[in-house]
């Protein structure tokens, strides 16, 4: 779902700045850095092949705005996916 969201709303050539919250999240730790800028594309390939929390939280603060909006619009989606 979340790969559907983040597709649906910006491209896969966008850079994302990866924020301190992106980092603190467990149990996987990834190599992500603050203040580094990676890919969409990327990311998403780190949230389907790793199970990567780091780049899930990353891709929903950039489509989202706030993880709480992304969630509402994952929620919006399945929703039209019934």
């Amino acid at each position: 779902m979340t790969a559907l969201v983040v597709l649906s709303r910006v491209s896969p050539e966008e850079m994302v700045e990866i924020a301190l919250l992106d980092t603190n999240v467990a149990p996987y730790k990834s190599n992500l850095v603050v203040g580094e800028r990676v890919l969409v594309g990327d990311l998403l390939k780190a949230i389907v092949f790793c199970s990567a929390n780091h780049a899930t939280l990353a891709l929903a603060r950039h489509a989202g705005g706030n993880v709480e909006n992304f969630v509402r619009l994952m929620n919006q989606k399945a929703k039209t996916l019934k």
